[in-house]
C-alpha cells in the first residue's frame, strides 16, 4: 500500500478521508432509512404532509428519530471502523452504534417533531432546520458513544446538529427543483446522512490535538486520533487503536495517556517491548514527531503543538562549493533512515557537506520508487554548525515534522518528508 500518511488529504493535521469516508457512511444510511421507511414517510411532518400528523407528534417523531438515528449512527461506525478491515469490529461496533442511536435518535425525533408542529408559525423552513437538527444529533453522538469518549460524543452531537439543520434547509429546494415527493425525500434523507457525516467528521478534525499516523503494515497512512484521556493499543480488536496482524504485539501491549502538557505511553507487558525513536522504554512522554515502534508497526506522533513553518527565514550561510568545511565527529556519523514509504529501511549516511535529495538517479540521495517526489526534490548541506534541509522547488513540497518549509535547520529525531517518504535524521 502506498504510504499517504504525510498527505494533508489522508491524514495527520487534517484528514479529508475520515470526513468523505463517514460522509459516504452517512448518506448510505439515509439510502437505507428511505427504503425502509419510505411508505411512512409522506404521511410525516418533517418530510410530507404538515397537516396530515399535526396533532400526532409523539406516535410519529418516535419511530423517524429511532429509525434514522439507529440506521444512519451504525452506517457512521461502519464507515469508521471499515479501515480495521476486521469483519467482527465493524459488526460488533455497528451494532452498538445503532442501540445508542436508536435510543438518542427516538428522542431527538420526539423534540424534532414537536419543535415542527408547535412553532411553525415562525416559519416552516426554521423549524424544519431545528427537527432535523435535533434528529442529526442523534445519530452524530454514536461515534463517541461506541468509543466510550465523552470529548468526541459531545464533538458528534455538534456536528449532527449542524449537519442535520444544513440538510433541513435545503429539503425544500430539492422538492421544488425534482417535482417528485418521493425522490425529493430520498435525496433529503440521503442529504441528511451525508451532512451528518462530513459536520461530525470536520469538528473532530478541527478539534483533535493529538493524533498517531501509521508508517508501516496494513494500516500504513492511516491515522488515529486520541480524544480520550487514556487510549489502549494492542491486537486486541477491543482495543482503541487495534494493532491486527503480529503475534509478538500483546492483546493488551501498551496505553497512551494525556498529561497536564501533552501526552505519554506506557508499556503494560512485561518483556513486551515499545520503542519511542528506536530506543526502548516502559514510559516516556512524547513530542511531535516521535515515532513508536510495537511489533512490526510504526506510528508517527502527531501534535497541534508542533514547531512554526519556517518557508520565509533569512537564508543560512552556505560554505563555499570550493571546499568542504571541517565537519563535527557527530555530523560525520549522521544518517538518514527511511522510516515509510517504497523505501523503508534504506539508509543514507550524509557524508558529503552538501547532497541532493530525489527521484532521480543522479542524486546523492535517491528514492526513485516514489513517484510523488521530484526528480530533484531537495538538498541537504552543513552549514558549519548543524545540518539544513531546503526545497529545491519540488512539486510536491518539503515537510519536516508535518510542517511544509522551504528551508529549516534539523536535528536528531526530526522526520523528513518528500512525496510518500519519511526520512528520520
Amino acid at each position: 500500500m502506498t504510504n499517504r500518511a504525510h498527505d494533508n488529504n489522508s491524514g495527520g493535521r487534517f484528514s479529508f478521508v475520515h470526513v468523505l469516508r463517514l460522509a459516504a457512511g452517512g448518506g448510505i444510511g439515509g439510502l437505507i432509512t428511505f427504503i425502509i421507511m419510505s411508505r411512512s414517510l409522506a404521511s410525516e411532518p418533517l418530510f410530507g404532509n404538515v397537516g396530515g400528523m399535526r396533532g400526532d407528534w409523539f406516535h410519529s417523531g418516535l419511530p423517524l428519530g429511532a429509525a434514522i438515528g439507529c440506521i444512519i449512527g451504525a452506517c457512521l461506525i461502519a464507515a469508521e471502523e471499515w479501515r480495521t478491515r476486521s469483519v467482527s469490529r465493524i459488526l460488533w461496533r455497528s451494532f452498538f452504534g445503532g442501540l445508542a442511536g436508536l435510543i438518542c435518535g427516538a428522542l431527538g425525533g420526539l423534540d424534532g417533531q414537536f419543535v415542527f408542529i408547535t412553532f411553525q408559525w415562525i416559519g416552516v423552513t426554521v423549524v424544519r432546520c431545528i427537527g432535523w437538527g435535533l434528529l442529526g444529533a442523534g445519530a452524530g453522538l454514536c461515534p463517541g458513544f461506541v468509543a466510550k469518549s465523552w470529548m468526541r460524543a459531545n464533538l458528534g452531537g455538534l456536528g449532527g446538529l449542524i449537519g442535520g439543520a444544513v440538510a433541513g434547509f435545503l429539503f425544500d429546494p430539492l422538492v421544488l427543483i425534482f417535482h417528485n415527493g418521493f425522490l425529493g425525500m430520498a435525496l433529503s434523507l440521503i442529504l441528511i446522512g451525508a451532512a451528518i457525516g462530513i459536520a461530525v467528521g470536520f469538528i473532530e478534525e478541527i478539534a483533535k490535538n493529538y493524533w498517531l499516523t501509521f508508517l508501516s503494515g496494513s494500516k500504513e497512512g492511516q491515522s488515529y486520533s486520541i480524544m480520550k484521556n487514556e487510549a489502549t493499543l494492542g491486537r486486541d480488536e477491543t482495543l482503541d487503536i487495534p494493532l491486527f496482524g503480529d503475534n509478538s504485539v500483546q492483546k493488551l501491549h501498551a496505553r497512551i495517556f494525556k498529561t497536564g502538557n501533552g501526552i505519554s505511553i506506557r508499556a503494560e507487558q512485561v518483556g513486551s517491548p515499545v520503542l519511542v525513536n528506536s530506543q526502548p522504554v516502559v514510559s516516556a512522554n512524547l513530542s511531535d514527531g516521535d515515532v513508536i515502534e510495537i511489533g512490526r508497526h510504526k506510528m508517527r506522533v502527531g501534535t497541534r503543538h508542533s514547531s512554526l513553518v519556517i518557508g520565509f527565514s533569512p537564508p543560512v550561510p552556505q560554505p563555499p562549493p570550493a571546499s568542504i568545511p571541517q565537519q563535527s565527529a557527530s555530523a560525520n556519523r549522521d544518517m538518514l533512515q527511511v522510516i515509510g514509504g517504497p523505501h523503508m529501511g534504506e539508509t543514507f549516511h550524509l557524508t558529503s557537506h552538501s547532497m541532493s535529495m530525489g527521484r532521480g538517479e543522479e542524486c546523492d540521495i535517491a528514492l526513485p520508487r516514489d513517484s510523488r517526489i521530484s526528480r530533484r526534490h531537495a538538498r541537504i548541506f552543513w552549514n558549519g554548525t548543524s545540518w539544513t534541509v531546503e526545497d529545491s522547488g519540488s512539486t510536491n513540497g518539503l515537510f519536516v515534522n508535518n510542517q511544509r518549509v522551504t528551508l529549516q535547520v534539523i536535528t536528531p529525531g526530526d522526520i523528513i518528508t518528500m512525496g510518500d517518504s519519511s526520512l528520520r535524521v
